[in-house]
Parts: structure tokens; C-alpha cells; sequence
């Protein structure tokens, strides 16, 4: 494709080949390939012994099956970068494993954060109280949300049609892959074709994902969830990212490889990252844990109910209590 006139690429080709920072081919070597496994080792035993604590203080089934299957993604990763370096055709392969669970850990996220607020008929409750919310900042000129089950419907869209998305281009790659070869896969319109949508796909799922985290703030607080936000998705968006950038800065010669030694000294950070976000010891004693938001909304009637929360007795967690049908497990503070 490099020297074929008619090639759309071409442009593309020419800022690849234009490396700021020339490597060469240190990737090559094998004191890369050990460096790069030191850094992988690391990564996912920082991983695995988070892993296996929260399966030692299995307290909160509920909330550590989603952050167990988080957590996964970074042995995941850095086995896979890793044998992609050593091994690329079969890297190609991978890399579509790699993709689907990728897919699958946001939605884990997502699910995670619905359990958190206590279920979906609880946070549509609770956000509704708010009424409306304005665009963030490029968008700002567009209509106000209104915050109902509606816009919740419409983050869990836009983040659920990312994760449809990644398994369908991955299979079709491994079509392509299947049917002929490298040559069919890195044929220019699918790779133009498969990085826009992906594109249009990674943003929207972002910004759905961070229109329901500022909508959800405020029920949130307690489980520090800016930190969670930022571990769960810099795995995920940065090292797409990535994979755009370093054909740039490093020249494309090398560059899958290259982007797969990055991300093995990457899964190191993540790993620490993911151990800050997501610690086991928050779940080492029972009685330390956050606790549900007690409002016993899926016993309600109908929309009527709701009004009890704007009457000025009591905490609005009574007034649930009440309109729920006298739950007694509700905690007063």
C-alpha cells in the first residue's frame, strides 16, 4: 500500500513513517521480550492477589463479582501484550480475545455502578429528584437533560452499544483474519472502515458513561467513585488511544509491537491503579461496609408516593420507609 498511488492511506502512511522518537527495532530484541515479561509478571501479580483477597473476604457478593471480573482485565492484558510481542501473527488472534472482554468489563462497570445506587428503580428515583442537568462544557448549547428512567436508559444505550459493537468488529476481523490472511485484514478499507466506527463508538460509550457518573454523583460519595471511573476507563480508552498515537511518534514499522511493550510496562500502573480503586480491605469486615441506600422503591405504588419525599417531616429515608409499607430493615440515622 506504501507505494501504491491510489492509495487512500497514503497521507497516513506518510505522518507514520514520520517518527518523532526513533526506536528502531529495540522491540525486536530479547532483553525487550524480559523486560516486557518482568513488567507483565508484575502487573498481574498485583492483580491476582487483589483477586484472590476479595475471593478471601467474599463479604459483598453482590458488589465483588463486578469488581472481580474488573480485574481481570489486567493479567488478561498483559499475558496477551506479551505474547504479542513474542509471537505476532497469533498477537492478531489475541488481540480479538483482548477486544470482547474489554466490552464485557464495561458493562461489568456499569452493572456495578447500578448495584451500588441499589438497582435501577432506585437511581431513577433518586436522580429525578434533581429534575434537569445541562450538557458538559462542548455541548452545553444543546437542550437540558431531563433526569428520568429515560436518560438512564439512554446512558445504559450509549455504553451498551460499545459493547455490541467491540465483540461484532472483533469477529469480523477474525473473519477476515480466517479467511485471507493478514493481507485481507489490514486492507485499507477495513482499517479505515473498523477505526472510524470504533471512533464514534469509544465516544459516545464515554459519554454516556460520564453523563450517568455526574448524574449519580451525589449518590455516589461514598465509594469514591471519580477514582473507580478513572481506573476502569484509562484501561480501556487509553490504550486505544494509544494504539492510534504511537504509529506517529514511534514510526509504523514496529508499531503493534511497540504499542504491546508499552502496555506491559503500562499493566503495572493499572494494576496499582485498579488496587487503589477497587481494595479488598474494603470488604475485609462486614460491618465497615457501605451501605445500601435504603429506600424501599420497588414496593411502590405508583409515581403518587414519590411526593413523600418533598414533605417536610422527617428524613426523606422515613418517608420512603413509610411509603414503602413499613419496611423495617431501613437503618435511621
Amino acid at each position: 500500500a506504501l507505494h501504491d498511488p491510489h492509495s487512500t492511506m497514503r497521507p497516513i502512511y506518510y505522518i507514520a513513517t514520520a517518527a518523532l522518537i526513533p526506536l528502531g527495532d529495540f522491540v525486536l530484541h530479547d532483553y525487550a521480550l524480559i523486560i516486557a515479561g518482568i513488567f507483565a509478571l508484575c502487573g498481574s501479580i498485583g492483580a491476582l492477589y487483589n483477586i484472590a483477597m476479595h475471593l478471601a473476604y467474599w463479604t459483598q457478593p453482590v458488589y465483588q463479582l463486578w469488581i472481580v471480573r474488573v480485574l481481570f482485565i489486567v493479567p488478561i492484558y498483559a499475558m496477551i501484550s506479551f505474547l504479542s510481542i513474542h509471537e505476532a501473527s497469533l498477537g492478531l488472534y489475541l488481540e480479538i480475545i483482548r477486544d470482547c472482554y474489554e466490552a464485557f468489563v464495561i458493562y461489568c462497570f456499569l452493572l456495578w455502578i447500578l448495584n451500588v445506587i441499589g438497582g435501577e428503580e432506585a437511581c431513577a428515583v433518586s436522580i429525578a429528584q434533581r429534575m434537569n442537568m445541562r450538557h458538559p462544557c462542548p455541548l452545553c448549547c444543546l437542550p437540558p437533560l431531563r433526569l428520568n428512567a429515560g436518560f438512564l436508559r439512554m446512558c445504559k444505550q450509549l455504553t451498551l452499544q460499545f459493547v455490541i459493537m467491540k465483540p461484532v468488529t472483533a469477529t469480523i476481523s477474525f473473519l477476515l483474519l480466517v479467511i485471507g490472511g493478514e493481507s485481507l485484514y489490514y486492507n485499507s478499507v477495513w482499517q479505515l472502515l473498523m477505526l472510524s466506527t470504533y471512533n464514534v463508538s469509544y465516544t459516545l460509550a464515554l459519554y454516556g458513561l460520564f453523563l450517568f457518573y455526574i448524574a449519580t454523583k451525589d449518590e455516589m460519595n461514598s465509594v469514591s467513585p471519580v477514582r473507580k471511573f478513572l481506573a476502569v476507563k484509562s484501561v480501556v480508552f487509553l490504550t486505544y488511544w494509544q494504539e492510534l498515537l504511537i504509529p506517529v511518534v514511534f514510526g509504523s514499522e514496529y508499531s503493534d509491537k511497540t504499542n504491546d511493550f508499552i502496555l506491559c510496562l503500562e499493566m503495572v500502573m493499572f494494576a496499582f491503579m485498579h488496587y487503589r480503586a477497587f481494595p479488598w480491605y474494603e470488604f475485609k469486615y462486614k460491618q465497615l461496609q457501605v451501605e445500601k441506600i435504603g429506600y424501599g422503591y420497588t414496593n411502590f405504588g405508583g409515581l403518587e408516593d414519590i411526593t413523600t419525599f418533598r414533605s417536610p417531616s422527617n428524613s426523606p429515608r422515613a418517608a420512603a420507609g413509610a411509603a414503602g409499607g413499613g419496611d423495617h430493615h431501613h437503618h435511621h440515622h
